[in-house]
């Protein structure tokens, strides 16, 4: 985890599976500074064990736009958990 105590507010959105494992569509939650995306994921599996089947194979978009897991989160993000989809 990132150095230091400050805070910043964000805001997770959850898609599909992982909307109906967490039983709401989004979470305000306070992180870090300087915590990345695939540190923030280490905290919903801590905070959110049922995830644990779903959460690795999942992608994590910040303000619309998919990353890498080392891609740093800002005040007032927002992340969108989009689990593996199938289709045809």
């Amino acid at each position: 985890m990132p150095a230091g105590n400050r805070l910043i507010k964000i805001r997770i959105l959850f898609f599909a599976s992982v909307r109906e494992i967490m039983g709401k569509e989004e979470l305000d939650m306070d992180i870090p500074n300087g915590c990345s995306s695939g540190e923030l994921r280490s905290l919903l599996l801590k905070n959110h064990p049922e995830l644990s089947k779903i959460i690795s194979s999942s992608r994590f978009a910040i303000n619309e736009s998919f990353g890498e897991w080392d891609q740093k989160i800002c005040e007032n993000d927002v992340i969108a958990v989009v689990p593996p989809v199938s289709g045809g």
